[in-house]
């Protein structure tokens, strides 16, 4: 369980919060099974925190450090023999995307709907969200053939729920408003509700038709003059942040809301044109 922050607790950079929280306010951690080091008050060679529970920094090298480990510039004390608990657990379970509270510590794959939602009401702060697995491929992020990285050493820290950072790769974080995921939430959910009735497309062409305005969305590419005006209003009135905002909410919105139509079907009040055949047939 994660307790509030120790105010007198010395800062740390931010993007050593998840492992210098963890480290000073988890409980029940799954247990190391390496003899604790015996050096007066060591500091975690990681996080540089004075945790209770210090580990030899060689033993963990030889037993733990994954052989997809590279992010050594982030050690804080280069001068410690020693490594905490939480370091050493998340250098063993950092491999994946994560919701960090006051109350827990839970790993969610980058393709939930769960995201918008979290992004739309975050947890009281401090929190942390780290989405892993994703990488820029053709101007937008995906999930396809992304490697996971060790991104619990990375996570910033969100002291507020209006406006809050997220982490999304190495090196790589934005900040995020929950106003603009509510909106680009409710405007795109109108674009496909009223194309829908409107007859631009079927349910099954939902995905495809997000993915297109989502990449015209991206680029301020105006969708096509032919679609009904209501669309271009919603459209042209969807929030427009910064690109690197941008390139999260666009993964994160057009997933959930892919995942929210799968599951309620807009109504289609608009019949789609008869196709026939060459011989007079219809299809």
């Amino acid at each position: 369980m994660l307790t509030t922050p120790d105010v007198t607790t010395p800062a740390k950079p931010s993007h050593l919060f998840a492992m210098s929280y963890l480290a000073t306010h988890s409980r029940g951690l799954p247990k190391v099974g390496l003899p604790l080091s015996h050096e007066p008050h060591p500091s975690c060679h990681f996080c540089a925190h004075s945790a209770p529970e210090q580990f030899p920094r060689y033993t963990v090298t030889q037993r733990w450090y994954p052989p997809s480990f590279t992010d050594w510039n982030r050690m804080v004390d280069l001068d410690s023999h020693t490594i905490c608990a939480a370091c050493v657990y998340a250098l063993k379970f950092g491999l994946k995307g994560w919701v960090l509270t006051r109350t827990q510590a839970r790993t969610l794959k980058p393709s939930s709907p769960e995201w918008a939602n979290l992004f739309i009401s975050p947890p009281d702060p401090p929190f942390a969200f780290i989405l892993n697995c994703v990488h820029l491929k053709k101007g937008r992020l995906t999930a396809d053939g992304a490697k996971p990285r060790h991104l619990l050493l990375s996570g910033h820290l969100a002291q507020n729920r209006d406006e809050f950072p997220v982490t999304y790769g190495i090196h790589a974080s934005t900040w995020i408003r929950a106003s603009d995921t509510r909106d680009l939430m409710n405007h795109w959910r109108s674009i496909i509700q009223i194309g829908a009735a409107d007859g631009l497309w079927t349910a099954p062409q939902i995905p495809k038709f997000l993915t297109a305005i989502s990449a015209r969305w991206l680029i301020d590419q105006p969708l096509p003059a032919s679609w009904p005006s209501a669309l271009h209003n919603h459209f042209h009135n969807s929030p427009r942040p910064l690109l690197s905002s941008r390139l999260v909410l666009e993964f994160v919105v057009r997933r959930a809301l892919i995942a929210e139509f799968a599951a309620n079907p807009p109504i289609v009040t608009v019949s789609q044109p008869t196709r026939r055949t060459k011989k007079g047939a219809s299809r």
